[in-house]
């Protein structure tokens, strides 16, 4: 998360009107994977065959950053 995080806020040294992240890698799609602040407290959605009938559907987790492979989810850390 720190060197994407690092790479989308750094100017390219070659273009300067564009990120370094852009000029290594294309643009990054917020949409696509949204970036939160690492370490922050979350819930993690707990899959109903995990979880009791009537038990809450999340767990505690804290955020690690995006899952860059799948649209729009998160990699947590489940203590």
């Amino acid at each position: 998360l720190g060197i994407l995080t690092l790479n989308t806020l750094r100017r390219s040294p070659l273009y300067g009107s564009i990120s370094a992240w852009t000029h290594l890698f294309g643009p990054y799609d917020f949409s696509k994977a949204p970036i939160g602040p690492a370490g922050c407290a979350v819930h993690a959605h707990e899959k109903p065959a995990a979880r009791g009938t009537w038990a809450p559907h999340g767990v505690h987790a804290y955020y690690l950053g995006p899952a860059r492979d799948y649209y729009r989810r998160h990699r947590v850390y489940v203590p």
